[in-house]
């Protein structure tokens, strides 16, 4: 009886280590780094979340890190430094050691659980981006060849992640996880494809019967089972998915690619609530939330929506990831109430009518100068940045100006949103004179964000510095004017 009730008592054991999870560790040295932080996006419940990030404080000296993070199932997790990423597949109470520097990435070394595997991992090039193989599906013509070419190189990437599964030198969890991914990217692939192949007809009726009559039954067949294949939500890449899904409903109802007017993430969701169900619904809805609101769109709708999240998820595991983004919501709304006296306008600017006469109101300091609009998501991307970096580049000496282009007609979005975000330092809005100026000065002005750097005397010694997401870099840059 004792030892029934011991072993009883250890299973019971077992059964809430598991329920709760078990630490995973992992650690490394990513040399000659200018980035101080590596971003993991960890799994939730096994399953991919873009909100569900950790940051790793990374020594620049010495390039040592370590993270040990509590998991219930096991995942994929993706590392992101300096641009770079590596993706690894992670089982709870497992270790991993990663080593690279970090200025010449192929020289990244992995070891720990399933090493090969994870080596693996690395080269079947299971990323976001699609082009390197998108370039074969371009040099065949019809839909049908296109599959096949798909076909052939999911076929590949599996065959090498059998060789290592008939070796032993992976678990079946690992193999089946990467296979999901493999058949996630496959349909990544083919749906990219013909997203662009749509582009290049939509402007010809004739085209776009033909793309109808062809492309998009084949289209359809990818989303088949959409709402009940949770596979899907465990495979590297599920997020990118939801884009191109999203266009294949505006083409698929319509024939015609909608580009509607407001936040495209809000609408994106509710395009979503009439098509997808059950966890496919609450990972796609989190999913366009964080996209959402971490491009700087931090409309008041979002509390509703978020309110609206929870009715329909209320034992969301997501919940807790999102609720920080909704606090920045929040504090950015109740921020355009306020004025803050580090927020400035340039004296003067509104008369001002080319770039010259701005420069010359900003000698005495080295200046660094963000080129932006209201409208312009990449450049509300790099606000974050900005924002971040606003009060070392303060104690460095060195002012930072806001210069948007927007229109008139858009004055009082401006002038809410840079104390909303909150842009301290120096804002000024062109008028159409100084918007022309800027175009017609500027070099190889292309478009926003674009940045200036002026020396103490006003004169322009980058035309195109780095950007404030490039941190230590932007630093180094702009201490070479400080002296």
């Amino acid at each position: 009886m004792y030892i029934r009730n011991l072993v009883s008592a250890i299973c019971l054991l077992l059964i809430s280590a598991i329920s709760v999870g078990q630490q995973i560790t992992i650690d490394g040295k990513f040399t000659n780094s200018p980035d101080p932080v590596i971003v993991a996006t960890m799994p939730i419940n096994g399953n991919q979340f873009s909100g569900a990030k950790v940051d790793i404080p990374l020594d620049t000296l010495t390039g040592d890190f370590k993270l040990s993070y509590k998991i219930s199932k096991p995942g994929f997790v993706t590392l992101t430094n300096n641009w770079q990423q590596v993706r690894l597949y992670v089982q709870p109470g497992k270790s991993y050691h990663l080593q690279a520097n970090m200025q010449d990435f192929s020289t990244l070394q992995i070891t720990g659980a399933e090493q090969e595997g994870q080596v693996l991992l690395q080269q079947l090039g299971l990323s976001e981006d699609t082009r390197t193989d998108a370039a074969r599906l371009d040099s065949v013509k019809t839909v049908t060849a296109r599959i096949h070419t798909a076909d052939a190189i999911a076929q590949e990437k599996k065959a090498a992640m059998e060789k290592l599964k008939v070796a032993g030198k992976i678990s079946t969890g690992f193999y089946n996880a990467v296979n999901d991914a493999i058949d996630l990217y496959r349909v990544n692939l083919l749906s990219t494809n013909f997203f662009f192949e749509f582009r290049q007809r939509e402007e010809t009726p004739a085209a776009v019967k033909e793309f109808m009559q062809t492309y998009l039954p084949e289209w359809k067949k990818l989303y088949a089972n959409f709402n009940t294949n949770h596979n899907w939500l465990h495979a590297a890449g599920y997020s990118s998915l939801l884009g191109r899904y999203a266009s294949f409903q505006n083409i698929a109802d319509s024939g015609r690619l909608i580009f509607a007017r407001g936040n495209y993430a809000l609408n994106g969701i509710n395009q979503f609530r009439k098509s997808l169900k059950g966890s496919m619904l609450e990972y796609a809805w989190a999913e366009y939330m964080v996209m959402g609101i971490g491009q700087q769109l931090f409309e008041p709708e979002w509390i509703d929506n978020f309110a609206a999240f929870r009715k329909a998820f209320p034992a969301s595991a997501l919940t807790s990831k999102l609720q920080p983004y909704i606090t920045k919501v929040v504090a950015y709304q109740e921020a355009a109430r306020k004025k803050d006296p580090a927020i400035q306008l340039l004296p003067g600017y509104e008369s001002m009518q080319s770039l010259s006469e701005v420069f010359a109101a900003l000698k005495g300091q080295v200046t660094y100068i963000d080129l932006w609009a209201t409208w312009c998501v990449p450049c509300r991307a790099e606000l974050q940045y900005s924002i971040k970096l606003h009060d070392t580049l303060k104690t460095l000496g060195v002012q930072t100006v806001y210069i948007s282009i927007d229109v008139e007609n858009a004055d009082k979005k401006w002038r809410e949103m840079i104390q909303q975000l909150p842009l301290k330092g120096i804002n000024l809005r062109t008028s159409n004179e100084l918007h022309k100026d800027v175009s017609k000065v500027i070099p190889k002005f292309t478009g926003i964000p674009r940045y200036l750097i002026l020396d103490k005397a006003g004169n322009v010694v980058e035309w195109d510095a780095k950007r404030p997401s490039d941190n230590l870099d932007l630093i180094r840059q702009l201490k070479t004017y400080l002296n």
